[in-house]
């Protein structure tokens, strides 16, 4: 994915005609056409922290130049790829405050969804030995509404299918991160606190393949605080709309032992 960007990026973003010599210009002294010149050369040489030199020296000096608005969302681009997640989301939102009526803006609002997506996978990796119930989860809830909002924004953008694949990954994320959340919950009988979590599985993420799930979570859950209407509630859902599934099947059993 990482080389997909890298690729949309130098292709339709950063391109521009030719790609320029070595500048020995001070750094004060050179244009913003040189600069941008050179952290595009910069950007494809994988050089990124001489790449968002370039690019913060136009922003300070060339705020009107015609290179600015370029300059700042390949300073998106440069800072996404050096892994400084939360400075690829700053910039792409003052990239859309500044220039909300550019042609490339959809880029923006993608990239704000995608460093969240990135900066959630950076601490998973992290902190890889915690289960997902007891995991932060606000950056793959940020990703999620970003993305979102980028494509009522941009349905036709060319980064829509992309994120509209990664909302899909996400919402599982999210559901799975519910049930585990609920069974911590029901172990310790917390009912109350289990019985919201599942039927938030339900009713937020019903499109998920957890639903079930939470459909039988509910079901003992309800049981145990003793509300047996909601408990066989909740189990004919399961059984009228997931029949084949392991936890219809498992429900059934258990009454059967009953």
């Amino acid at each position: 994915m990482r080389n997909l960007v890298c690729l949309i990026i130098l292709g339709s973003v950063l391109a521009v005609s030719g790609c320029g010599g070595s500048n020995k210009k001070a750094p004060e002294q050179k244009s913003a056409a040189a600069l941008y010149s050179e952290a595009r050369l910069n950007i494809t040489q994988s050089d990124y922290d001489h790449a968002i030199e370039s690019l913060n020296a136009i922003e300070a000096r060339y705020p009107l130049d015609q290179h600015a608005s370029k300059a700042l969302l390949a300073l998106v681009y440069a800072n996404f790829m050096k892994e400084d997640y939360t400075l690829a989301q700053a910039t792409s939102e003052r990239f859309i405050q500044l220039y909300p009526k550019n042609r490339h803006v959809d880029y923006a609002y993608y990239m704000k969804g995608l460093s969240h997506y990135f900066e959630d996978i950076l601490y998973f990796d992290r902190y890889f030995e915690k289960t997902r119930g007891y995991r932060d989860m606000t950056h793959s809830q940020m990703s999620f509404f970003e993305f979102g909002q980028f494509i009522k924004r941009f349905p036709g953008s060319r980064y829509a299918p992309d994120a509209h694949k990664r909302m899909i990954f996400l919402r599982n994320q999210l559901a799975v991160h519910e049930i585990e959340a609920a069974d911590y919950y029901y172990d310790r009988a917390a009912y109350v606190a289990a019985a919201r979590r599942y039927t938030r599985v339900v009713l937020d993420f019903h499109q998920t393949t957890q639903v079930p799930q939470a459909l039988y979570g509910l079901s003992k859950t309800y049981e145990q605080m003793g509300l047996k209407d909601l408990a066989k509630t909740s189990a004919d859902v399961l059984q009228y709309n997931y029949p084949q599934s392991i936890w219809a099947q498992k429900l059934s059993k258990t009454k059967e032992q009953k």
